[in-house]
């Protein structure tokens, strides 16, 4: 049996069916290519403003799954009296003022928001509903999304910090990676636009509004990119492809040497769950084994882990792959680490040669 509305789904059969239908669902799942294009139905008049409001919108319901409830745009919001609010702090309230009128709005699951990021907001997403409090009714926005751009200033700022923000606004021009690798990340995870990512390497356009993404892995990289011409970038570095966050302590070097020839009929696979019992991840595991396969003194034998007999005796140092990591690193924590305004002067003095 089958049934239900366009957003719903019932249905009843057999416990041996539940197999062939998990099966087919998945061979005829499929994904549209390109981002979700949502729309709205009209820019919200401020003035004026009242429970009434809503009342006359009802009149042209009942709203539904056929009949969806209206979503109204308000562009370039003052935004007022911001705080968030619920036990993880993951919902937010503020005050929208505009042309004299204003709205209370209440966004749900948007966490990400706060104070610095408030300017780029260019216009907000709201579904009206009342608010009861204290046997007081009011009318209140509901945010069903936000577009974000560069704050209109008589000057834009050329350079701009926002390492500290994890949330990606998706209003620059150009999103630029030092590697190839975080592409897949930035557009699927970070959900931006594929005709908006460019390598570093590859970005020969001029006078755009872009945002560095991940960080490169030394400074001639860096200084390379800051030579284009930019009409504003964004500093982000959020994005890197460091095997190791921080190179492992020596003793831990010693453990996992001494557990390889302790366990000679491991796979490298098997290190996903010995890890915590050295008291690592696995990557920093998988770190150390890349030393000692480099150092000689770890080898495979039928695709097990296995101590050479006699290795040579060289120090971790002689490794060029944790030395040059421990640069990579070094330079990595000092770029999302430097002071803003240190680093403005920075990028400056290279982007305005």
């Amino acid at each position: 049996k089958f049934g239900g509305h366009d957003f719903a789904c019932g249905l009843s059969l057999e416990e041996k069916q539940i197999a062939p239908l998990r099966e087919k669902f998945e061979d005829d799942f499929h994904v549209e290519a390109g981002l979700e294009t949502k729309k709205y139905d009209m820019e919200l008049p401020m003035q004026g403003l009242t429970p009434q409001t809503l009342a006359q919108i009802n009149q042209v319901g009942p709203f539904g799954t056929g009949d969806t409830q209206p979503i109204f745009s308000i562009s370039n919001p003052t935004i007022t009296h911001f705080f968030k609010m619920g036990k993880d702090k993951n919902h937010v309230k503020f005050t929208v003022a505009k042309k004299g009128g204003n709205l209370s709005v209440i966004g749900f699951n948007k966490g990400f928001l706060n104070n610095n990021l408030l300017p780029f907001i260019s216009q907000i997403f709201v579904q009206l509903s009342l608010n009861t409090y204290r046997n007081q009714v009011s009318l209140q926005g509901i945010m069903t999304g936000l577009a974000f751009a560069s704050p209109k200033l008589a000057v834009p700022t050329p350079v701009v910090d926002l390492r500290q923000e994890k949330y990606v606004m998706g209003f620059a021009d150009r999103y630029l990676l030092f590697d190839q690798k975080n592409i897949p990340i930035v557009r699927n995870r970070l959900q931006i636009d594929e005709d908006k990512i460019s390598l570093v390497k590859d970005y020969d356009q001029t006078g755009e509004t872009v945002a560095l993404l991940d960080v490169p892995r030394n400074q001639i990289e860096l200084n390379a990119a800051l030579e284009k011409d930019y009409q504003q970038i964004y500093l982000r570095f959020l994005l890197d492809q460091l095997p190791v966050e921080q190179i492992p302590a020596k003793n831990y070097f010693g453990a996992v040497l001494k557990y390889i020839y302790s366990h000679p009929t491991l796979k490298p696979a098997d290190y996903r769950t010995v890890a915590p019992y050295l008291g690592l991840d696995y990557d920093s595991v998988l770190f150390i084994l890349r030393v000692f396969f480099e150092l000689g003194f770890v080898k495979l034998d039928e695709g097990k882990l296995v101590g050479e007999p006699s290795p040579k005796k060289q120090p971790l140092t002689a490794s060029k792959y944790l030395m040059g990591t421990s640069s990579q690193i070094k330079f990595v924590n000092q770029l999302r680490t430097m002071p803003s305004q240190r680093l403005i002067t920075y990028v400056n003095n290279l982007t305005n040669k």
